[in-house]
């Protein structure tokens, strides 16, 4: 079902234009140009409307009452029995139109009776049309913006109490709007916006209007009805906003499923904000980008209170409601792109933990986390708030891959002072649990893959572009340093030696870890420890292993030539001594040509001066 509600609320008017493919840069140069200044005259042109011309506009005729809506959105029946709004080109269900499915004579003459009012207003079928949707357009781009800018004004402004009289002065232009202008305003439309920008207290103003159109009781009782899933089309959404309220006094599982699913299909006309509520999770205070009015929204039920649900049912219910849509096959593209719902969802999946349904919501969880799953790339992930709560479960494996994938990653915001900072102190309680884990024999060897990792990481991140302006985002040395004090406190004290769980840990880190840091290590080492003469030979080959590591890697020129030369020269030895005599410019002066024993010619594997000298 085509939803109204827009993903944020805006002035700009979307004006389509056919675009034929041209590869001519000129051309999209040239129509590139002309769409900017078709937008920018549209944002003038509804500025102008909404500003100046229908303020006036709205002043110039008489409203109806709320009980008229019942003839200017009458129900059609349909050919198969359902009813629904008359159809119409410019509202898609809830549109106008004279027709009605009621029959009798009370309620023709009833009928006529009001449209005789109405046509007293001059107001024929197609100008009913445009009023209704210029209502609309008024009420959706001008005062629940308006509205909105103000309850997020509200929630971070400095006067608190100014800024709540601020919010009610527009909460209450609003709820007067729809007491004078209800009768016009396009239902579906409506709730949309308003579940956009949390606007609770003009929602229930809406599900009050909503009482006196005739479809909505027709999907009222439908949806009371129903036992088994049912399709949703947006003529249904009052009804289901108001079915919503009753959720959680539900006593059978169906009828649960059925507002849950109902829920589902209807986003992103229903959000999760409402079905949170409806839920009981979360209380009536301000959060968020609104829901800041300031006062308890009235209840439209009026059915009785029943015996409610546990909380835990309740968020059970909440729960399934989320997984079905963010279903990676199923749901909707758009809730998984939100960052807040995914994080949401993620929490709730690992509070499972120590319960029956642990295992399929853990899975949930990895589904989103995991980079080796498959739907993975469904969702719109943050990978430090995935590392948080990977962390807080103590999922070190999927930490340290989530840690990669920050380091890996091309965002920008990836790469800024707070989040390798803050990942450093998740890497840093990593090797912390690691170092803890390896003292038990059981465990060194899964502790030492885990440290591995993390050294590995650290590496890496030292190794990455830093800013000189900033300070360095980690010292690889001294997190040796520390991971070895931490390993030396429950080792006994040995003079002139090193423990040999000590040594076991030093090897360890040296086969792992870069020579030049682990020299830079034991600089440091050997200020607060003796180091003894059995760490001279790791010494020693660290030594070693970096030399050679700095000529492998050394594209100087004068390198190059001394190795070369230096090959050539052991060469000669070994001819020197197996007793072949090579010549060196060795000629015969007698007849003019060389008379060296090598079948080469000593130009080749001659030395040069500077060698041979």
């Amino acid at each position: 079902t085509t939803s109204a509600a827009p993903d944020e609320i805006s002035f700009s008017g979307q004006q389509s234009m056919a675009q034929s493919q041209q590869s001519s840069l000129g051309y999209h140069a040239l129509s590139t140009q002309r769409r900017k200044s078709q937008n920018a005259e549209a944002i003038l042109a509804t500025e102008f409307l909404l500003n100046q011309s229908l303020p006036i506009w709205l002043n110039s005729f008489r409203p109806l009452p709320w009980e008229h809506r019942r003839v200017l959105w009458p129900r059609v029946k349909a050919p198969g029995g359902s009813s629904h709004l008359g159809g119409a080109t410019i509202f898609s269900d809830d549109s106008l139109t004279v027709d009605s499915g009621e029959t009798g004579r009370s309620a023709t003459a009833k009928r006529k009776s009001i449209q005789e009012i109405i046509e007293d207003q001059e107001l024929d079928v197609e100008a009913r049309a445009e009023t209704c949707f210029l209502v609309t357009f008024y009420f959706t781009q001008k005062l629940l913006p308006a509205w909105s800018a103000q309850a997020k004004s509200s929630s971070s402004g400095t006067n608190a109490q100014e800024s709540k009289d601020s919010l009610d002065e527009a909460t209450s232009q609003c709820i007067s709007f729809i007491q004078k202008y209800g009768s016009y305003l396009q239902m579906q439309a409506s709730l949309s916006y308003a579940a956009a920008v949390r606007a609770e207290r003009i929602i229930t103003e809406l599900l009050n209007l909503a009482l006196n159109d005739v479809g909505h009781k027709d999907a009222w009782k439908e949806i009371q009805k129903a036992n088994t899933l049912m399709f949703y089309n947006s003529s249904k959404l009052s009804a289901v906003v108001m079915s919503l309220e009753n959720i959680q006094h539900e006593l059978r599982q169906e009828r649960r499923r059925v507002l849950a699913n109902l829920a589902v299909t209807a986003y992103p006309d229903i959000r999760p904000w409402q079905v949170r509520k409806a839920c009981q999770l979360e209380g009536n205070e301000s959060s968020g980008n609104g829901g800041q009015d300031g006062t308890e929204p009235s209840s439209t039920n009026t059915t009785p209170k029943k015996k409610n649900f546990s909380k835990q049912l309740l968020k059970d219910l909440f729960y399934t409601y989320l997984s079905q849509l963010l279903d990676p096959m199923d749901g909707h593209s758009h809730a998984r792109r939100d960052l807040k719902l995914v994080e949401e969802y993620c929490n709730l999946s690992v509070e499972s933990i120590g319960t029956p349904d642990e295992s399929k919501r853990l899975k949930n969880f990895y589904d989103i986390a995991s980079k080796t799953s498959s739907t993975h790339l469904s969702y719109r992930r943050d990978l430090v708030m995935l590392l948080d709560i990977a962390m807080r479960i103590h999922e070190q494996s999927l930490a340290l891959d989530l840690a990669t994938e920050i380091i890996e990653s091309q965002d920008p915001t990836m790469k800024t002072y707070d989040v390798l900072q803050h990942l450093v102190s998740s890497l840093r309680d990593l090797y912390r649990q690691g170092v803890e884990s390896a003292k038990s024999s059981e465990h060194r060897d899964q502790s030492f893959k885990l440290l591995s990792r993390i050294v590995k990481l650290f590496q890496r991140m030292d190794r990455m572009e830093k800013s000189a302006e900033t300070k360095p985002i980690i010292v690889v040395p001294m997190e040796l340093y520390k991971i070895l004090e931490m390993w030396q406190t429950d080792l006994p004290p040995q003079d002139g030696s090193c423990h040999p769980r000590m040594m076991e840990l030093i090897h360890f880190l040296s086969n792992n870890v870069e020579p030049v840091y682990m020299l830079r290590m034991f600089v440091l080492w050997s200020d607060d420890y003796d180091m003894g003469p059995a760490l001279y030979g790791i010494v020693q080959k660290l030594l070693r292993t970096g030399s050679q590591s700095a000529l492998e890697h050394e594209l100087s020129g004068s390198l190059l030539r001394l190795k070369y030369e230096r090959v050539r020269f052991n060469k000669m030895n070994q001819s020197n001594a197996t007793g072949i005599v090579v010549g060196i410019g060795d000629t015969d002066t007698t007849n003019g040509k060389n008379n060296s024993s090598n079948s080469n010619n000593g130009d080749d594997n001659s030395m040069p001066g500077a060698l041979g000298d």
